[in-house]
């Protein structure tokens, strides 16, 4: 409607102000999806609830068994992002998507651009991403790892695209996200590990820029986010319980900042906006879900368990 401002001027149309960039982080449910098990890939998506603590439960399927995935969220939907599934004995591109709000199967909506496991995800309002990773594709130069960011849009199903690239080629990354910019931290370069923390845009498509690093070269560790803070949880060698965190406001360094009740490589990584999830891995029994609070460096507790002994290398989601 015209707005009349004294001395009479009017301002016809009004004025529109930008919604501010929103808070990161759910409020329900945290998800784990595929998985492996000693038994073998799994195709379950199991969620576990944000408002109390307690066990997994099981509430529908992926399209098919799958390991070494990556999770992204949506307001709406949850999604897989690649993996290893032995129906093909390699990689995939699939992505797949369940509906939040009923429980239910995934289905397989499109595809990545490059058949890619291992990889480091992220969130925006609009888009899932997927960087960094393992393939097992033939691409020169002649590496398994890849340093290649994709990104595919929640509202339309859309394939994969390459928008750009990390600065060092590795999998098995912490995946973290701000409402700004995505996060790659730490991961295997084959052979040894990274302590690398890398950054890039939300906004424009490009490539990621080097803004610090961890307290020491890890491997296989998993990501959550706070509103102000990226988190690499557990990984290989004596580093399995650490919990370090860097600032989204400022480039830097990230911190030891407390430990892990159960010290786990592989587990799948969820954010609520007060808690970091980290459920099952090659260690915590396989199965322990495990969380700790953003607003003080305390070290994790257990909260429940997972159905089986799923989630090594399974996929994360928040809703």
């Amino acid at each position: 409607m015209p707005v009349t401002l004294t001395g009479g001027a009017t301002i016809t149309g009004g004025m529109q102000i930008a919604p501010p960039a929103p808070t990161p982080g759910a409020e329900n449910f945290g998800y784990s999806m595929g998985g492996r098990t000693p038994a073998g890939n799994a195709d379950m998506i199991q969620k576990y609830s944000y408002t109390s603590d307690g066990n997994g439960t099981d509430v529908g399927n992926l399209p098919r068994n799958i390991n070494q995935t990556r999770g992204a969220s949506s307001a709406t939907n949850g999604y897989t992002m690649g993996g290893y599934t032995p129906s093909v004995g390699d990689d995939i591109t699939d992505i797949s998507k369940f509906a939040f709000t009923s429980d239910g199967n995934a289905s397989d909506v499109s595809d990545l651009a490059l058949k890619i496991r291992m990889q480091a995800p992220a969130s925006s309002t609009t888009h899932g991403y997927s960087a960094g990773g393992y393939s097992s594709v033939t691409f020169p130069p002649s590496i398994a790892d890849r340093t290649m960011i994709q990104k595919f849009e929640f509202a339309t199903d859309s394939d994969g695209s390459d928008i750009g690239d990390l600065t060092v080629a590795r999998y098995y990354m912490a995946g973290s996200q701000s409402s700004t910019h995505g996060y790659a931290a730490g991961g295997d370069t084959n052979p040894g590990e990274t302590n690398v923390i890398d950054k890039y845009p939300f906004a424009s498509d490009g490539n990621a820029t080097d803004v610090g690093d961890l307290s020491t070269t890890n491997g296989r560790t998993t990501g959550t986010f706070s509103n102000s803070h990226g988190y690499a949880n557990g990984g290989i060698g004596p580093l399995k319980t650490y919990i370090e965190k860097w600032s989204f406001a400022s480039d830097g360094n990230s911190t030891k900042s407390a430990d892990l009740f159960d010290g786990t490589e592989g587990g799948s990584g969820s954010s609520s906006k007060t808690y970091g999830y980290v459920a099952g891995g090659e260690q915590a029994d396989y199965k322990t879900i495990q969380k700790y609070p953003f607003a003080s460096d305390d070290d994790s507790t257990d909260v429940g368990d997972l159905i089986g002994t799923q989630s090594n290398n399974a996929a994360g989601a928040q809703y």
